[in-house]
């Protein structure tokens, strides 16, 4: 029987980082692509949706994205326009959004913006899924997600997980120590097990020769912060950052001994879960340059059973002998009585008295205590820190640049997002707050100036303005080099009587 070839070369295009990445694709792998503006991310997850159709009879592929209105924009409209359906072969169905291809596989085109929408998704199976910003969702929402991955009887493609995102998003974390830099600390053991099937391809603006020069130029002239993190991929700064005075190389440092006759103060956050932990940091005061540092960190292991806080309570105990350390504050609420260790109702503080541990309900003044720990964070080219962190504190040094600004509907402008990572800063907030206050010559009008000038700037570079810059640039991702093309063939009399029912 006579075959007819086409040549969809014009239609699919791809650069060296996104034929890097799509080399995993249908092999089991959780790939993190992109990392800055302008690597084509967008463009890379709607082309291996469709080649993976067309080549996969029988395939299911869901991409998603937050609101449906960015689904549209980003996929669907791309779809359509950019893949013709006489020659690929599909139908898209509008009340669905799903694109049915001749060989009986489907895109679906889900949002995820809610608890019911990510039950929605779950219900299903898929064996590629594709999760476009995927560092705007949390991480909760991310592990759920994949667990509607299935290898059904597709021959030849293993499930796969696809996603992109730029730095500055509320799972930041969750990418950093998994894909940019992995901390097997923070792994579950299922991801433990599947450690080598985690791949990062980073992709900027510099890795599409084709994007044009104007897009650069617009990229450049962003705030810096949201420079650093759209046109450099760096993920220790973004826009929205609450701690922008952090810089790894400026506040940490080898750790060295700690005299035993230095000031040492602690502070505590108690908390039970992998995503909120229990937090203990150990700081020192130099009496003669009255520079604190941050030498030791205590993390205490998720649990659900009952006698968690009486375990921390012990480890801290024994983290802390002959450490001369007698200044220990905590998170007031730990004064509360609580059922969840005994039967009656011992608060979580009375539980670390009886082990030797006593504390004092730290001062809980948010804001004060954040403008507090920035006038210690703060730094000049000629003058280092007031405050520097052992290296070996690696949740502390990993979670506090990735804290941001509290965007909630009940946002409060000086506060961070306590949906982030915080316990860490909470912590620090405590033992900064009530042992030590202000730097000595600091001066609270100094922090109060520097808070106004973020504030200018923040409202500035206002949500509105930014989600206007992501649109304007976001697709002109869909520019790439013929580098790759690709051939299919079709039998006459199929396409025929197909071209007349997808076209």
């Amino acid at each position: 029987m006579l075959k007819k070839t086409i040549d969809i070369g014009e239609y699919i295009k791809f650069i060296p980082k996104q034929l890097e990445a799509k080399k995993y694709i249908g092999k089991g792998f959780r790939i993190f692509y992109g990392g800055a503006r302008g690597g084509g991310k967008t463009a890379f997850s709607l082309i291996m949706a469709v080649l993976s159709c067309m080549q996969f009879p029988g395939l299911s592929v869901v991409c998603i994205r937050e609101t449906y209105s960015e689904l549209e924009e980003a996929f669907i409209n791309n779809l359509l326009r950019h893949y013709p359906t006489k020659i690929f072969k599909y139908k898209y169905q509008v009340k669905s959004r799903t694109a049915w291809f001749a060989n009986g596989s489907r895109i679906i085109f889900r949002a995820c913006d809610s608890e019911k929408a990510t039950k929605k998704i779950q219900g299903l199976e898929y064996q590629l899924m594709i999760i476009d910003e995927a560092n705007n969702f949390d991480e909760m929402t991310l592990q759920r997600l994949q667990g509607s991955l299935r290898n059904a009887h597709v021959k030849g493609f293993v499930s796969t997980l696809l996603m992109t995102g730029n730095p500055g998003g509320r799972a930041d974390m969750y990418f950093r120590t998994r894909f940019i830099s992995p901390d097997y600390e923070r792994w579950t053991e299922g991801e433990l097990e599947n450690k080598e099937l985690y791949k990062f391809v980073k992709a900027t603006v510099y890795d599409n020769p084709y994007i044009e020069k104007d897009y650069i130029t617009t990229l450049k002239g962003l705030d810096p912060a949201l420079r650093a993190a759209w046109l450099d991929g760096r993920w220790d700064t973004f826009f929205g950052q609450f701690f922008m005075e952090w810089n790894l190389n400026a506040h940490v440092i080898e750790p060295f001994n700690i005299p035993h006759s230095w000031p040492k103060a602690f502070g505590l956050d108690l908390g039970y879960t992998v995503k909120h932990p229990t937090i203990g940091l150990w700081a020192a005061q130099d009496p003669e340059t009255l520079r604190l540092y941050i030498y030791r960190e205590y993390v205490g292991p998720p649990t659900s059973e009952g006698g968690a806080t009486e375990q921390y309570a012990l480890d801290i105990k024994d983290m802390s002998y002959n450490d001369n350390c007698d200044l220990r504050f905590a998170d007031p609420s730990m004064w509360n009585s609580t059922s969840k260790d005994r039967w009656d109702d011992e608060s979580p503080a009375q539980i670390f008295l009886r082990t030797g541990i006593h504390l004092e309900p730290a001062n809980n003044d948010r804001i004060n205590g954040w403008r507090m720990l920035k006038a210690w964070l703060h730094w000049t080219k000629n003058n280092p820190p007031r405050l520097q962190i052992f290296n070996t504190c690696t949740n502390l040094i990993q979670t506090l640049p990735s804290n941001r600004y509290d965007t909630g509907l009940k946002k409060k402008t000086e506060d961070l997002d306590t949906r982030g990572p915080d316990d860490a800063a909470d912590a620090l907030r405590y033992l900064i707050m009530n042992a030590f206050g202000y730097p000595t010559g600091y001066e609270q009008t100094v922090v109060l100036n520097e808070a106004k000038e973020i504030i200018k700037r923040a409202e500035e570079v206002s949500l509105e303005r930014l989600q206007q810059i992501a649109k304007s640039m976001e697709y002109e991702e869909y520019q790439g080099s013929p580098l790759e093309s690709v051939k299919y063939d079709y039998h006459n009399d199929v396409f025929e009587s197909e071209a007349s029912y997808y076209g």
